[in-house]
């Protein structure tokens, strides 16, 4: 939950809130009420943002979060703004001429970079495992990462449209959340049957294709609702990840990692 963390200390965790407590607010009286109120917040939030002594930008996808937080930022921003994309040219998922088309329409100086298989990929992926020091499985990451060195030439700070999905629902596994409950009345059977034939079309090189959302579905179908939305939200299944820690033994991880620690010393 929105400020709240997770500690380890001594072997075991706790949840507490890095927050002090906040008065709750009644609810806006109309939707009309509502969206005048999130205006109001936004503006102020990205003012306040743009408060810096050293260069700044934004992270520019094209997308309604990003294209958002440059709204705001240009109505409160005097000079031109300096905004930065990654691209993919040549495939389905490339979104450079929607940052493209909105940097023209708020006057940004906008940079862009495209990732193809000329890039160092390889080194790239190293550096990434190096400065994370945990393992990470978020595809993300590589693009970010090449965003990230490309900017910093440029600016210091940047805004971004990062937690907005999480903040109004944009994910399109929250779609899948509501039709779970339709989903889990068929026979277990007839879903096993309708996975079966989503492993057998073929592969398209999209961001999410139709066939991935129908795979990831179906085998989300079989789980519980709320493992569902883990499985969703995930890369691997949990067969999967049995499979890639077949190491552990079927032993505890805090087992695992005394082992290893024992060994290291």
């Amino acid at each position: 939950m929105p400020g709240e963390m997770l500690e380890w200390r001594a072997g075991r965790t706790s949840v507490c809130s890095y927050l002090p407590p906040t008065k709750v607010l009644p609810p806006p009286r109309s939707v009309e009420a509502a969206c005048e109120e999130l205006d109001d917040l936004l503006t102020k939030s990205v003012q306040e943002q743009l408060a810096a002594d050293v260069p700044l930008g934004i992270w520019l996808s094209g997308g309604l979060d990003s294209s958002t937080i440059l709204h705001y930022a240009a109505k409160s921003h005097a000079s031109q703004l300096r905004t930065f994309s990654i691209t993919f040219r040549g495939r389905s998922f490339d979104e450079g001429k929607y940052a493209r088309e909105v940097s023209r329409c708020f006057g940004t100086q906008h940079s862009e970079l495209d990732v193809n298989p000329n890039a160092d990929l390889v080194h790239a992926t190293e550096r990434i495992a190096y400065y994370s020091d945990e393992p990470s499985a978020d595809a993300g990451a590589l693009p970010l990462w090449f965003l990230a060195e490309m900017t910093s030439g440029d600016v210091t700070v940047v805004l971004t449209g990062e937690g907005s999905d999480e903040l109004f629902a944009g994910y399109l596994t929250y779609k899948a959340n509501r039709y779970h409950s339709v989903a889990s009345n068929l026979p277990a059977s007839l879903r096993k049957a309708a996975l079966a034939c989503a492993r057998r079309l073929p592969v398209s090189d999209e961001k999410i294709g139709i066939e991935y959302k129908l795979k990831r579905f179906w085998q989300g179908s079989l789980l519980s609702a709320d493992r569902a939305h883990v499985h969703w939200n995930g890369t691997f299944s949990e067969t999967e990840k049995r499979k890639l820690f077949r190491f552990a033994d079927g032993r505890p991880m805090a087992d695992l990692l005394a082992r290893m620690g024992s060994k290291a010393g």
